[in-house]
C-alpha cells in the first residue's frame, strides 16, 4: 500500500471507525435498549409464559441496533465527501443526515435484532453477531477509502490536447480540495504548493514531492495553523506562511516555527530579502506591519484592507529600491507607494475615480506601477509620477503580476490568464484558467514558467512562457 493510502487510512479512516463506533454504541444501548424491552414484554404477553421461561430480547435488539447505525446510518453520512469539508454549514448538514438516517438504522436494526433473538437458537444468533461484527468493518473501512480518499500526488508530462498559446511543461493531479497559493523558491528549482494547509514542496526536475509539512486535520485546525500561503525568504534561509490569526518564521528543512507575528492572512516577504509585510490582525485589522527578517516589527503603514481569503489583496514589493504599493482600502481609490527603508510614504496615485483597485504590482525596478481600476489597467512611471498607459478592457483582474524584464504584465481572472504586451497594450497570449473568485499563479524569479491552479479540473499546471 503506497503511504499516502496508509496515511489516509490510518488518520481518517480509522479515526471515522472509531467515531461511527462510539455513536453506535451509544444509541444501540438507548434505542436498542428500548426496543428489546418492548419486545420482551409483547413476545411474553403473546405467548403466556412467566418470566422464567421466556427469552430476553434487550441484548438481541442492542446489538441490531448497533448494526443498523453503523450500517444505514454512520456509514452513509461518514463516506460523504461534505463530512470532510468541515465549515459553518457543516452542523446543519450533520443534523439534518441524522434525522433522516438514524430512525431507520437505530429502530429498524433493533427490530430486526429483536425479530432475530425470538427465533434464531442461542449458539447460531451468537454465530451471527460474530459474522456481522467480522463483515461490518471490512465493509465500512472499503466504503470509506473508496469514497473519501484523495488521488495520489502525482506530476507528469503535460497531456493537454486542446490548443494553448502557452507551452505546456507538465501538471500535477491529486490537489481535488482545493490549492491556497503557489509560489517558487528563490532558485526557481522548486514550486511550493500550500493545499489544505499541508505545504508541499515540488522538485521540477525530478517531478516528485520533496518534502510535505502536514497541517492540522480539520477537526484539529484553529485560526492560527490552517496555513493559507507560504514563500521562502529571498535567500532561502527561512519560510514564511500565513494562516488567518497569525504570520510564522519556520525552518524550511523541518517546517519547524521559529517565530510567530501578530499577523495573518497574507504574507508578502521582499525581494531584497530585509524585509517582511503582512496583514495586522485583532483591533489593527488590514494594516500592514512591517518586519525585518527575523520577525522584529519596523514599522505600521496604515491601511483598511479586508483580510480576503483568497491572498488577492492589492499589495506589492518591488525587488530594487525597496518600495511597497498599497490601495490602503477595500472602497478607496488612490495607491499608495510607501519607502520601505525610512518608513515614510513617498507619493500617491489616483485613477478611475469612484472604482476600487482590485489588483496591482510594482516592476522588479522599482519604476513602473500597474493598476486595476475597474477592468482598466493603468501603467504609472514612478519617478515621474505620470500616467503613461491605459489599457480599456482587461477583463475582472484579481491579479497582475511584471515579467522579471518588465516588457509584459500577466493578468488572471476568475476565467482567463492573459500576458499582456505593454508595448502594444494588448494581450499577446490568452488562455482559459476557469476558477472560482480567485487567481493562483506563480512565475518563476527568470521568468520563464508560469504555475497555475484551475477550479475546474483540479488540475495544476505549469507552462512556459
Amino acid at each position: 500500500m503506497p503511504s499516502f493510502a496508509l496515511e489516509f487510512v490510518l488518520e481518517t479512516v480509522l479515526a471515522k471507525l472509531v467515531t461511527s463506533t462510539m455513536l453506535s454504541a451509544a444509541v444501540g444501548l438507548i434505542v436498542g435498549g428500548i426496543v428489546g424491552v418492548i419486545a420482551t414484554v409483547i413476545a411474553r404477553r403473546k405467548r403466556h409464559v412467566v418470566a422464567e421461561q421466556s427469552r430476553n430480547l434487550v441484548v438481541p435488539a442492542i446489538f441490531g441496533s448497533f448494526f443498523g447505525m453503523m450500517l444505514i446510518a454512520e456509514l452513509p453520512i461518514e463516506a460523504n465527501p461534505s463530512s470532510m469539508n468541515i465549515g459553518p454549514y457543516s452542523p446543519i448538514f450533520f443534523m439534518m443526515m441524522y434525522l433522516l438516517l438514524v430512525p431507520p438504522g437505530a429502530i429498524g436494526g433493533a427490530l430486526v435484532g429483536a425479530v432475530l433473538g425470538a427465533r434464531l437458537p442461542r449458539p447460531t444468533l451468537a454465530r451471527t453477531w460474530g459474522f456481522l461484527g467480522l463483515g461490518t468493518y471490512p465493509v465500512c473501512a472499503g466504503t470509506l477509502y473508496v469514497c473519501l480518499a484523495p488521488p495520489p500526488l502525482q506530476m507528469s508530462v503535460a497531456t493537454t490536447t486542446s490548443p494553448s498559446p502557452f507551452a505546456a511543461l507538465a501538471e500535477i493531479s491529486g490537489y481535488e480540495r482545493g490549492v491556497s497559493s503557489l509560489s517558487f523558491s528563490p532558485d526557481g528549482r522548486k514550486l511550493v504548493v500550500v493545499s489544505m494547509s499541508n505545504i508541499d514542496f515540488w522538485d521540477l526536475e525530478t517531478r516528485r514531492i520533496e518534502q510535505r509539512f502536514r497541517g492540522p486535520r480539520d477537526e484539529e485546525a484553529t485560526l492560527k495553523t490552517m496555513v493559507k500561503q507560504a514563500a521562502f525568504s529571498a535567500d532561502a534561509r527561512y519560510l514564511y506562511t500565513a494562516a488567518p490569526r497569525e504570520i510564522q518564521i519556520r525552518n524550511p528543512q523541518t517546517g519547524a516555527i521559529v517565530r510567530q507575528l501578530d499577523g495573518g492572512y497574507a504574507v508578502y516577504p521582499s525581494p531584497d530579502g530585509r524585509t517582511l509585510v503582512g496583514l495586522s490582525v485583532g483591533a489593527e485589522t488590514g494594516n500592514l506591519r512591517v518586519w525585518n527578517q527575523n520577525g522584529r516589527l519596523l514599522t505600521t503603514i496604515p491601511a483598511e484592507l479586508p483580510p480576503w481569503e483568497d491572498n488577492t489583496q492589492p499589495v506589492s514589493l518591488s525587488a530594487e529600491r525597496s518600495l511597497l504599493a498599497v490601495a490602503p482600502g477595500a472602497s478607496n481609490n488612490p495607491v499608495e507607494v510607501w519607502d520601505l527603508a525610512s518608513g515614510k510614504r513617498r507619493q500617491s496615485l489616483v485613477g478611475n475615480v469612484g472604482s476600487m483597485v482590485t489588483a496591482l504590482t510594482l516592476s522588479r525596478d522599482g519604476r513602473r506601477l500597474a493598476a486595476i481600476w475597474a477592468r482598466r489597467l493603468y501603467l504609472w512611471d514612478l519617478d515621474r509620477a505620470t500616467l503613461v498607459r491605459t489599457i480599456p478592457d482587461v477583463g475582472p483582474v484579481r491579479r497582475v503580476q511584471f515579467t522579471p524584464d518588465g516588457r509584459a504584465l500577466i493578468t488572471g481572472s476568475d476565467e482567463f490568464l492573459a500576458l499582456w504586451n505593454l508595448e502594444t497594450g494588448k494581450p499577446s497570449k490568452t488562455m482559459p484558467n476557469r476558477n472560482r473568485g480567485r487567481a493562483r499563479f506563480a512565475l518563476s524569479p527568470d521568468g520563464r514558467t508560469l504555475a497555475a491552479y484551475t477550479d475546474a479540473d483540479h488540475r495544476l499546471r505549469l507552462w512556459k512562457l
